[in-house]
């Protein structure tokens, strides 16, 4: 979770991980340290920071139960939405932009399948 937005749970601990600026950026939580850093591992901090990157730098969650996986991207209206009023309807930019941000999250979702 970005940090700052965990409620305190006496059930998880908190988790230090291998990147330094990830450490900045997020908090990990889990009740089995083992299997939070094999799921956090270098390579899905790298996409995770890629999606936010993405996404304008808005702040992004990621939250693991069972055998799924939750990702919340924060958001102050429609979330992939398509263009507005006030853009032209043959603007390439927001097709890019919306194709990105699909292809990224379906990129996140296939490494995690793997």
């Amino acid at each position: 979770m970005p940090k700052g937005n965990w409620q305190y749970n006496y059930v998880f601990k908190k988790i230090t991980l291998e990147d330094v600026i990830f450490n900045r950026i997020y908090d990990a939580y889990s009740d089995d340290e083992v299997e939070a850093r094999f799921l956090l591992n270098p390579v899905f901090m790298e996409k995770l920071s890629s999606l936010k990157k993405l996404c304008g730098g808005r702040n992004i969650g990621v939250s693991f139960f069972v055998d799924n996986m939750v990702v919340m991207i924060e958001s102050n209206g429609d979330a992939f939405r398509l263009g507005s009023i006030f853009s032209p309807i043959d603007n390439e930019e927001q097709f890019f932009r919306l194709y990105n941000e699909i292809i990224t999250i379906i990129d996140l979702v296939e490494y995690m399948e793997k």
